[in-house]
């Protein structure tokens, strides 16, 4: 009835639904268990459709699907649950799920949804009502904005569907987040995957708090992680560049505009093990350098600007670190000096 019908299941009606474990006298076992999974999955896809996610999740697991319970329970944005639930499993599928989400959930935050768009120009008859000029013509100048019908309400301001997450759930901020995320990879094995977050601490590093120090042990563990990738599983190529999840990723469900999350995309087939440590090694290098022109410029000004000229010459420097950070050391050098005029 409720399939038929679009009847919502409560949580009485969807707990009376699930039968009893244990096979009556009688009935074969394993047509037993077969007909309470069936109605376990039926009343989980119909939980799903209407929104009620944690409920959904709750006969998923008892359906034995832990993977689709825990892409419900991704879809309720609760990351507390999320994270015990993934603590609980013994699935790499789960852990990686887990992490992902932990990792790009606040990256989609603030981004209203696109403005209503008018089909054409309003009718004549609509015109006609707005003016009050009953079955006459419309006007061949409009000398000024016709009022909005009174009946039409103003449209409601636009909510955030993404509000930002507590401090204590976003890994930016709280180090437990952090430490489970690299807890759920690890158990994954998720060698590639880890690599990028540890590349991704890295960046934040840089550009929120420019202490490079700490983005130069971040790349350190991801060149680390990297040398474990097997031949078949890809690295994370470094930068941002995310891709789309399944739908069944999404959160929450009714905005049309924001259906879906962002994952770690996965690296091109040809990013091996050794192209990805290369890399890494190069772009520790040319941190390492400009860290050493930020140590040389107080004691050894001619050292600095040598350094910041190699930095500069080099082709893909902002792969590695911010251009305008070298430029800002050599404008405090010639400040200092008095040759605010170079």
């Amino acid at each position: 009835m409720s399939e038929a019908h679009k009847v919502p299941l409560t949580p009485d009606m969807a707990d009376a639904l699930v039968l009893p474990s244990k096979a009556p006298s009688g009935v074969p076992a394993e047509a037993h268990a077969t007909r309470r999974e069936g109605l376990l999955l039926r009343a989980a896809r119909l939980l799903r459709k209407q929104e009620a996610f944690q409920l959904a999740t709750k006969m998923y697991t008892q359906a034995g699907d832990n993977v689709k319970a825990m892409k419900c329970l991704i879809r309720s944005g609760d990351k507390e649950k999320i994270m015990v639930f993934a603590g609980v499993s013994r699935s790499k599928e789960i852990y990686v799920l887990a992490a992902n989400y932990l990792q790009v959930s606040a990256s989609r935050r603030g981004i209203p949804p696109p403005p209503a768009r008018t089909r054409g120009r309003p009718r004549a008859q609509e015109w006609r009502k707005a003016a009050g000029r009953g079955r006459a013509a419309r006007p061949r100048r409009l000398t000024c904005l016709v009022p909005a019908a009174p009946s039409q309400p103003p449209p409601p301001p636009f909510t955030d569907p993404f509000p930002p997450p507590p401090q204590s759930l976003d890994w930016r901020t709280d180090g437990q987040v952090t430490k489970a995320i690299i807890s759920f990879y690890t158990k994954a094995k998720a060698w590639g995957q880890l690599s990028g977050f540890f590349d991704a601490c890295a960046q934040v590093e840089i550009d929120d708090f420019r202490n490079y120090d700490k983005a130069i042990g971040a790349m350190s563990k991801a060149k680390q992680v990297a040398s474990k990738i097997t031949d078949g599983e890809a690295a994370r190529p470094p930068g941002p560049c995310p891709q789309v999840a399944p739908l069944e990723l999404l959160a929450p469900a009714r905005v049309e505009t924001l259906r879906c999350i962002l994952l770690p995309p996965p690296a091109p087939a040809a990013a091996s093990r050794d192209a990805a440590v290369s890399s890494l090694e190069s772009r520790i290098a040319t941190m390492e350098k400009y860290s050493a022109a930020r140590r040389a410029a107080a004691d050894d000004p001619d050292t600095m600007l040598a350094l910041c000229g190699e930095l500069l010459d080099t082709g893909d420097v902002d792969q590695a670190i911010r251009s305008g950070d070298v430029f800002t050391l050599l404008i405090e050098h010639y400040f200092r000096g008095g040759e605010a005029d170079k």
